[in-house]
């Protein structure tokens, strides 16, 4: 079997490793719901320095790295019998080991890589009984298939791998071969036993897949850069939502009093379809959740939202069926056809429902067709713009609309694109189709705006039967065009000469229309040509004078593309848009170039267009974009993999759950807090924690972490036994030695206790977490109470070349925060108050 097609679509994004962070802000996650534990390993735990930070990575681009998960079942598995030398066990549904009779198992993967190095390998198996002494598990030969018996089995290579001792029936037993998987290739593995007490697994025959063996193996990028700039993008706040449904965030919104409004599907009703459903929410400027309406559970799904600056709720998307939004049931689309209608809702802002309206498109039969709404406007008085894309006839009020002429009765209609305004109170006010011709790229509206005097901005693809106003434009092209409020048309900007289509379109103050688009082939702006391959879809964003003259563009290359456009009152531009591999954006590279990544970006440019500052998130992470005063609001759903974010590991309580933060959008919105690493450091059966060494914030301390636990640790190949009562144990400088000092004249409490002087650039990998040294002259805040760097008053300094981190400035109350910390508006742990400057 090809091992590399057995593996195909088995990975998963796993968690990002932060290196560097130099960023503050407070956070607030759901309370975390554990996976089933597996069986418990009783083993060691093994810190390591890992290697040194790459010197020609800065600190200020925040250099990380993704962290990805392989999951493979076995090419073969089978077990042999000393009884039976000659026969063969490969298709039986269990794996047994035993010492009498004797009896091995045999497992052989193809593991995949995709050249990253390994972190971990975890052989997991499914335990059919009980026994006090499991097998040991060995690296073997690869030259074995199913048929393999007694006589044929694959030799044994090395010392074992792991032990797990006691295994409980049902339990899923995790094996650590990470010694043996170091690279892609061919991997196979002995379960051997160590005494007569056997036990049986699950083989690769059971029905069920849960139940199969598997190898999880997880993988690391190199470090690159996930910010580039000179200020701004710093977290604010961040904030997790979620429960056992998947959650889904489809829009929001930012309101003028502040606070936001989201929609998709979320709340405590239950969502049968995974991509059904409609809710809204509000919540405060930083993040706290006010109320939840849910409109409807299945049959609905929302693509766009507009907000009034009243509040009123604005929605359009596409439904099936005939639901009721709580206004009266929609025009039926029968379920068994396939097709969906379309539907644009007004909702109080409250998310009580005004009213609502269906539309339906339809072949010269009576079938339904496609049909897709892109985006919505609204103005200060409730009237709504509606684009989109349809095909065959479609009435939204003022008689039928024709998406093309049918040149061949045995196709479908051609596909074509709608622009329709109507009245606050729902009724039809105007609406123009956008025809295709059905032999070249299909025709429709992508984007919709409203300029300051209530004007439309139209962005989409037009084909030569296209009339936007002023006759067919004769030519495929992506277009911008500009309406008056009673839908006359003002002028039109076609990119003769590309494919693509633009995607966004936005008002920049009185005198300026701003743009994004996906675009390929050659074509013209500003003077300047660009030429590129038809099939290699490429990003730009650029500016109009208010008449429609090329004013700039930016080309962001093949492997950035915008998908939302924000603009601030001062005229500087927001753009948020997905980052393939390694990607520019205007400030330098992001993201890795050793996989083929999607990670979410969002970047900030002047008035002008030129950069200010950018920041890659985690692959998985799906966020949508609003601008609050003074900052950048990202609101999105991500899962099941973890993400992190800032060092905090956020882990989704469902399939996926909602998260929001707020970024600064200019050095001046928001405190330059001091740079601090990344502490979320679990690692079970121990716990290791940071620790403030004496109680007085007025002495500088040690930074040390604190090991809890009643077992042996393994540090820096040195075997530490927990000390008698009253003794810790201190690592400084590479070497171990014990101590029965007292703190503060009392006894130490029973535990392992080990101060970590890394030199610069040096990491600690405890368990799966890796501890980054400060660098000379560095800043690392540390929150006692969490283990996790989020929100405290205190300051670690790295003062000199061995990085010997000393504490100052700790405190345990309001007053105590606001006198001692050297960071006036930086916030304080347990709703401290600071101080203000």
């Amino acid at each position: 079997m090809d091992w590399k097609r057995a593996w195909s679509g088995r990975w998963a994004v796993g968690l990002l490793a932060l290196v560097l962070l130099t960023h503050c802000g407070g956070d607030v996650a759901q309370e975390r719901v554990e996976a089933p534990p597996m069986e418990s390993r009783g083993t060691a735990l093994r810190p390591a320095v890992t290697g040194e930070l790459d010197a020609a990575l800065p600190p200020e681009c925040l250099p990380r790295l993704e962290i990805f998960e392989f999951n493979g079942e076995p090419e073969a598995d089978a077990y042999v019998s000393r009884d039976a030398p000659d026969q063969g066990f490969g298709g039986e549904p269990v794996l047994r080991v035993d010492g009498s009779p004797r009896l091995e198992s045999y497992l052989r993967f193809g593991v995949r890589t995709d050249g990253m190095r390994v972190r971990n390998a975890t052989l997991e198996l499914t335990a059919l009984d009980s026994t006090s002494s499991g097998p040991r598990v060995y690296r073997t030969s690869d030259d074995w298939g199913e048929d393999v018996t007694w006589n044929t089995r694959p030799s044994l290579l090395g010392r074992p791998l792991d032990d797990v001792g006691r295994i409980r029936a049902g339990a899923r037993v995790p094996f650590d071969v990470t010694k043996a998987v170091t690279s892609e290739g061919t991997h196979s593995f002995g379960l051997i036993p160590q005494s007569s007490h056997g036990v049986d697994f699950s083989s690769r025959e059971v029905s069920t897949p849960e139940l199969r063996p598997n190898l999880r193996v997880t993988v690391e990028t190199s470090l690159f850069c996930s910010y580039r700039g000179s200020g701004g993008g710093q977290t604010k706040w961040k904030r997790q939502y979620g429960g056992p449904d998947t959650d889904r965030l489809v829009a929001l919104a930012t309101l003028p009093e502040g606070g936001f409004i989201t929609v998709g599907r979320f709340g405590d009703a239950v969502f049968p379809e995974a991509e059904e459903g409609l809710a809204f929410a509000r919540y405060t400027g930083k993040g706290r959740l006010l109320w939840t309406r849910v409109v409807a559970t299945e049959d609905v799904r929302a693509t766009a939202m507009a907000l009034t600056p009243s509040g009123d709720i604005f929605v359009v998307g596409l439904y099936e069926g005939s639901p009721d939004l709580g206004a009266g049931s929609l025009p039926p689309v029968p379920e068994e056809t396939g097709r969906q209608g379309l539907f644009l809702a007004r909702f109080s802002p409250t998310g009580a429902t005004v009213w609502s309206r269906g539309f339906i498109a339809t072949d010269d039969s009576g079938a339904p067709q496609p049909v897709a709404a892109s985006a919505v406007a609204v103005d200060a008085n409730g009237n709504a713009v509606i684009t989109g894309d349809f095909q065959g006839r479609m009435d939204l009020g003022g008689g039928a609309l024709s998406s093309g002429p049918v040149t061949d009765p045995s196709q479908p209609p051609p596909r074509g694109g709608f622009l329709a305004r109507f009245f606050p109170g729902g009724q039809h006010r105007w609406s123009r189709a956008f025809e295709g011709d059905g032999s070249s790229p299909t025709a429709g509206g992508s984007a919709v705006a409203l300029d300051e005097g209530d004007n439309l901005l139209v962005g989409g693809r037009a084909s030569p039967l296209t009339d936007l106003g002023n006759g067919p434009v004769g030519e495929s092209a992506p277009f911008i065009a500009k309406y008056t409020p009673e839908g006359q048309l003002l002028w039109t900007r076609l990119l003769s000469g590309a494919l693509g289509s633009i995607t966004l379109v936005s008002a920049q103050g009185p005198d300026r229309v701003v743009f994004a688009a996906g675009l390929a082939g050659t074509f013209t702006f500003a003077g300047q040509t660009f030429s590129g391959l038809p099939f290699l879809v490429e990003g730009f964003f650029g500016a109009l004078t208010r008449t429609g003259a090329d004013v700039w563009i930016r080309d962001l290359g093949a492997s950035a593309r915008p998908q939302e456009l924000a603009v601030s009152p001062d005229g500087a531009l927001t753009l948020l848009g997905r980052g393939f591999g390694e990607f520019d954006v205007g400030g330098g590279p992001l993201g890795v170039d050793e996989r083929i990544l999607v990670m979410p970006f969002v970047a900030r440019y002047s008035p002008e267009g030129e950069h200010r500052w950018s920041r890659a998130f985690a692959a998985g992470f799906a966020p949508h974009l609003g601008l609050p005063p003074g900052g950048v609001l990202l609101g999105g759903d991500f899962g099941p993999r973890p993400i992190e974010v800032d060092g905090r590991v956020f882990t989704s309580r469902g399939p996926r759950d909602l998260l929001f933060l707020e970024l600064t959008s200019s050095p001046e919105d928001g405190t330059v807090c001091p740079a601090r690493s990344s502490l979320e450091l679990r690692a079970l059966p121990s716990e290791l924690i940071c620790y403030p060494y004496q109680s007085s914030p007025e002495e500088s301390r040690p930074f040390r972490y604190e090991l809890r636990n009643t077992g042996a640790v393994t540090l820096y190949g040195a075997q530490l036994s927990s000390p008698r009562f009253g003794r810790a144990c201190l690592h400084e400088d590479g070497r171990l030695r014990f101590t029965d000092d007292p703190l503060n004249g009392f006894p130490l409490p029973p535990v392992v206790t080990c101060q970590f002087n890394l030199g610069p650039g040096e990491r600690l990998t405890v368990g799966a977490t890796e501890l980054s040294a400060p660098r000379p002259g560095e800043d690392v805040l540390c929150n006692t109470a969490t283990a996790t760097a989020s929100d405290a008053c205190g300051k670690v300094r790295s003062d000199s070349a061995t990085a010997l981190s000393q504490m100052y400035g700790w405190a345990d109350s309001p007053g105590e925060c606001a006198a001692a910390s050297p960071y006036p508006r930086c916030p304080c742990s347990d709703g401290m108050t600071p101080r203000e400057p």
